[in-house]
């Protein structure tokens, strides 16, 4: 089971809003640099035509003159207005029918949650350009597609998703754990809705891998904690095995106690077989007392008097194995009552 490493979002919208009603620089830049050549070209075309270079400002070596010629340029100063007046027209006019592009920014606070909480700790290598990428993925731009309500076919029957990505760039900045997010578009509020549902479609894609990874871990806990209670039910069947056939197991005693259970059980059976010898002896020698006497006089073997001396005898000769077995046995301490008869 791997440890998951699931990145924390702080979104910034302030530079998202700022560049709203700004238009694309790169647009007027260049219309403006087209003025600027074509004036140059009609400057030099001009004095090309109409004047003669000075041998005075020529080089020995025949180079184009250092200097420029201001009098043969306002010599040709209408040619030179009309010029100008051309360009400052086709670049109002350029910019009058081109539409202007609209670039809206954001700035992601990515921090990985898998990466030890150390003052020393070194960022990992390549988990921004991984969130990035991330970010730029068909998976999450759908979503946000979705989440704006844009079908998933553009007028010219490309596709939403490409049309977008296009239009996106996600880099990290160097040096922080910052993810830059711009979009560009000709629509301010559209751009801006875009780029807010590009960062809720990377969080919804953070929290189902997320739950993924919990659902996989709650799946092998719910597997390891069903071969445990089997294995507990082993136990406790033999452990139950175990109580039945050692009774005095499981009474929270130790080996030396057991043995001392034991032997205390032995000394009680040996104890009550003393007392029954003697109380069997001491039956034995009153009845043999009382025997004697009737034993003087002649009666019959089976004469009521003589059958009870009988009957002592050989229950006396039938206990007499059991009374060796025990005076064989190992001598215990135990405490043995005599009654007197």
């Amino acid at each position: 089971m791997r440890k998951s490493s699931t990145p924390r979002l702080f979104p910034n919208w302030c530079s998202a809003t700022s560049l709203r009603n700004m238009a694309h620089p790169a647009k007027c830049w260049l219309s403006f640099s087209a003025i600027i050549h074509g004036l140059e070209a009609l400057s030099h075309a001009a004095s090309a035509t109409h004047t003669r270079p000075n041998m005075s400002t020529v080089d020995p070596s025949g180079h184009a003159p250092a200097l420029i010629d201001l009098r043969s340029i306002w010599r040709q100063r209408l040619l030179v207005i009309a010029c100008i007046l051309a360009a400052l027209g086709l670049g109002a006019v350029y910019l009058r029918i081109s539409t202007p592009e609209y670039q809206v920014a954001a700035r992601l606070l990515v921090e990985n949650r898998g990466q030890p909480m150390q003052a020393d700790a070194l960022p990992e290598k390549g988990f921004l350009p991984t969130q990035a990428e991330i970010i730029r993925s068909p998976k999450v731009l759908s979503v946000a597609v979705a989440d704006l309500g844009l079908p998933p076919q553009t007028p010219t029957g490309g596709s939403q998703v490409v049309s977008v990505l296009k239009q996106l760039q996600v880099e990290p900045l160097v040096g922080t754990d910052v993810l830059s997010v711009e979009y560009t578009h000709e629509d301010p509020d559209l751009a801006i809705q875009t780029v807010h549902a590009i960062v809720d479609g990377y969080k919804k894609y953070l929290q189902e891998t997320e739950q993924t990874a919990h659902r996989e871990t709650i799946a092998i806990l719910v597997t390891r904690e069903q071969m445990l209670r089997k294995q507990m039910s082993a136990l406790r069947s033999d452990y139950e095995n175990l109580r039945t056939t050692s009774p005095l197991m499981g009474q929270d005693r130790d080996a030396a106690g057991v043995q001392r259970a034991l032997l205390t059980t032995l000394g009680e059976s040996l104890a009550t077989n003393r007392r029954q010898q003697i109380e069997l002896r001491n039956d034995l020698e009153t009845f043999t007392r009382k025997g004697n006497k009737l034993l003087t006089a002649k009666s019959k073997p089976d004469s009521a008097t003589d059958r009870p001396t009988r009957d002592t005898t050989v229950a006396f000769e039938d206990f007499r194995p059991s009374i060796n077995a025990d005076s064989n046995s190992r001598s215990i301490d135990a405490p043995i009552s005599c009654r007197d008869v």
